[in-house]
């Protein structure tokens, strides 16, 4: 992201290992780019095509401990010895360009991660459960990567604020109508008044047991410009997989302190047990944005929740990193529509990086897909907008 005077923040940056995802169909994966460059490379590659001071981040925020958000542990990795930690996500990208400040949910506590009972240091050595194993192994990983940084860098880490609107704030020249106001993360919520908060209870595992808890403790923030409000939230969820809204999720206590927006990510990829109808209902954005590289990631009861106009009557466009033909081959089984590229139907475009350009002032903004090939700098495929934007 980079702010009206060029302050700039990077929201998260996965990096998964293919070798340790489930063995599906070749279908169900989205790769950007190629191999010949771990991700954290392209992503250095892309700031420094585009930021205004390329060799240096201001902000670097992480939503939560997921290896999709942060980097991934491989002991195929290369080792950055004097830190004795692999290079990966956040821990290569360190290599790559220099970060300011660093903030996540929990600093300096690494010893707890929502989808295991127990200290984290019991699963290094002693565990069978493969998951639990390599989440102890990137938690390690990452605090190695913090206390180097801190010791030999400089580096400045914070605990996410939750309820602050001056946490990250603009560097260079202040714009008296632009904050970021901190939302929500590690289990506490804004009250909406002042910065105060209060710590919800995350709602237990579902029928299938599948639920990870770590999700619900994204950190999540809303940008306002002018008019312009957006909100991004990671892996934040509110529904089960019985269809029923929690009023104890992420998003259901979330959602009246966000309020309405212009722009917002789909929590959670845009997987089924996210974009409930409190949630959808409340933000009411123009624009809804999926980051999404799997294609479980996409279902037709989220696209026909997203999309409902009894949950607000004006239009909205839909976009969308990746598509894949998959989602079509089981929209019949479901009762949607059997027509060729159905899942594209109900979005404005796919397949591509994303970008907000917002105009000075926020009055108006645009949606602009870039390709997701290696060249430099990025090439424009489509430009949509303006959107004007909405009065708060």
């Amino acid at each position: 992201m980079i702010f009206p005077d060029g302050t700039t923040l990077l929201f998260d940056i996965g990096d998964v290992r293919t070798a340790y995802l489930p063995p599906r169909s070749p279908l169900e994966y989205s790769r950007v780019h190629n191999l010949h460059q771990p991700a954290y490379v392209w992503v250095a590659n892309f700031i420094k095509t585009v930021s205004p001071h390329p060799t240096v981040l201001n902000y670097v925020v992480l939503s939560h401990f997921h290896f999709d958000h942060f980097g991934q542990w491989a002991a195929t990795e290369p080792t950055f010895k004097p830190g004795r930690y692999k290079l990966t996500g956040i821990t290569g990208l360190a290599n790559e360009i220099h970060i300011q400040t660093l903030i996540d949910r929990s600093y300096p506590n690494y010893n707890f991660h929502g989808d295991i009972q127990g200290p984290l240091q019991q699963y290094l050595k002693t565990t069978t459960n493969q998951y639990a194993h390599l989440t102890a192994l990137n938690m390690q990983n990452y605090q190695r990567f913090v206390n180097y940084q801190i010791r030999v860098n400089h580096l400045h880490v914070e605990r996410f604020d939750v309820g602050s609107h001056d946490q990250i704030h603009l560097l260079y020249k202040q714009y008296p109508t632009f904050l970021v106001q901190n939302i929500i993360g590690d289990g506490y919520v804004w009250t909406g008044k002042g910065q105060g908060t209060y710590h919800f209870i995350l709602y237990a595992q579902n029928d299938q047991g599948d639920q990870k808890k770590e999700n619900d403790l994204s950190n999540g923030f809303r940008i306002d410009y002018g008019n312009f409000r957006y909100f991004t939230g990671g892996d934040m969820t509110g529904r089960m997989l019985t269809g029923e809204d929690v009023p104890t999720s992420a998003e259901a206590v979330a959602a009246p302190v966000v309020g309405r927006v212009d722009v917002a990510t789909m929590n959670h990829h845009g997987f089924n047990d996210a974009q409930s109808e409190v949630w959808v209902s409340t933000l009411r954005p123009q624009v809804w944005i999926q980051q999404n590289w799997a294609a479980s990631q996409t279902s037709l009861p989220m696209l026909l929740r997203t999309t409902d106009l009894h949950l607000y009557n004006y239009p909205r466009d839909l976009f969308a990193v990746a598509y894949f033909k998959l989602n079509d081959l089981a929209l019949p089984a479901l009762g949607g529509p059997t027509q060729y590229n159905a899942i594209e139907h109900y979005y404005k475009a796919t397949g591509g990086s994303i970008l907000v350009r917002v105009a000075p002032g926020g009055k108006k903004f645009w949606i602009v897909m870039l390709s997701k090939n290696s060249g430099q700098p990025p090439v424009v495929k489509s430009v949509f907008g303006p959107y004007l934007s909405l009065p708060k």
